[in-house]
């Protein structure tokens, strides 16, 4: 089977209504051949594509700036959303779908979670879980960056069975939330 394609489109949303559109910016990571479907929805057509080696073995994640793929050779790649160029590749794995708050990427190994410098990809910290993980981590831009044995304290909304979508779902989440290292 051939490595997945990532692929960036451009083009035009039309709204319902015919009275108003919106630009659009579209990933895609699929197999080759492209689908026809995406070339008829967004007719500005394809900025950049670009193969997946080592293929990635979760999905990526997302901020204004890039793409993260999780690989299974066990590191890390940002893509620039821009130009297809790769940003930067850590060593990093990840059996979860990463998360990016666009000044930070987490992700989890297993029992290990750890976080990356976003624009940099160098590595932040690791920390040990006591069990292995089976979600995707939740960042956030607001406050300080914690230290081991910090108490950390987070007040907000909490929500139980948020589906945001496209795969978005969480079974605790914690809204508009302000958080403070003690």
């Amino acid at each position: 089977m051939p490595n997945p394609l990532l692929t960036y489109y451009t083009g035009v949303i039309r709204r319902a209504a015919r009275t108003s559109s919106a630009a659009a910016l579209v990933c895609v990571l699929g197999f080759p051949p492209a689908a026809p479907a995406q070339d008829l929805a967004f007719p500005g057509g394809i900025i950049w594509q670009l193969r997946i080696d080592p293929p990635p073995a979760q999905l990526p994640a997302f901020d204004d700036h890039s793409a993260y793929l999780a690989l299974q050779d066990r590191s890390v790649r940002a893509i620039d959303h821009a130009t297809g160029a790769t940003r930067w590749t850590a060593a990093e794995p990840s059996t979860v779908r990463p998360a990016s708050s666009g000044r930070y990427l987490a992700g989890a190994d297993g029992a290990s979670a750890w976080a990356i410098d976003a624009a940099s990809g160098r590595s932040l910290w690791r920390r040990g879980l006591g069990s292995a993980a089976s979600a995707s981590p939740a960042v956030t831009t607001a406050g300080a960056v914690p230290s081991v044995g910090d108490t950390v304290v987070v007040k907000g909304a909490l929500a139980l069975n948020k589906d945001f979508g496209m795969g978005y779902q969480y079974d605790v989440i914690i809204e508009d939330a302000e958080v403070t290292v003690e």
